[in-house]
């Protein structure tokens, strides 16, 4: 902003300042002059929300300081709709904590319960909602992706072990 006029001030092509001007009819970058010899640039992010568009996220800040000025524009809205493909829920989605999945994944290697058992128990020792599972799906879920990463390794195993006894023998025979 120009002090003097209360006008922006922007950068030509040319690496010189400029002003925007009627000229015309029309609205043009004009050279300003004389130059200016200290020039602060102000930055603004703008950011709507995508389940209410009149919620508005405005972010000032200028490149020389470390400070910045955040403005919440519009009411937020209060009603939740549902995540992805989901139909019947009526609650917001939360994304599990990445600890709780490591918990789960522990948990279900370790013991050789039923999911609804599993999901009961850390239910019952978890303080917070946070640090339980979702439902038992999501238990079951993982406990599916655990078990077939298992069967995996366990034949990749059994495929190393018969190619080196295979390799053994033969270099064995060579002999």
């Amino acid at each position: 902003m120009d002090t003097r006029t209360n006008t922006e001030v922007r950068r030509l092509p040319d690496g010189q300042y400029g002003m925007r001007k009627r000229v015309d009819g029309s609205r043009v970058l004009v050279a300003m002059d004389p130059q200016p010899t200290a020039v602060i640039e102000v930055h603004q992010l703008c950011n709507r929300l995508k389940r209410g568009p009149n919620y508005q996220r405005r972010i000032t800040y200028t490149s020389m300081s470390r400070c910045y000025i955040a403005e919440y524009i519009g009411k937020f809205p209060e009603t939740v709709e549902a995540h992805g493909n989901s139909v019947h829920t009526t609650s917001e989605y939360v994304r599990t904590r990445p600890e709780v999945m490591v918990s789960i994944k522990k948990t279900v290697t370790d013991s050789a319960s039923i999911p609804s058992k599993i999901y009961q128990r850390m239910k019952n020792h978890a303080t917070t909602d946070e640090q339980c599972p979702r439902n038992k799906k999501q238990v079951n879920a993982t406990m599916t992706i655990t078990f077939n990463i298992t069967i995996i390794e366990f034949e990749v195993r059994q495929f190393d072990f018969y190619v080196n006894r295979r390799h053994s023998s033969s270099s064995f025979c060579d002999k």
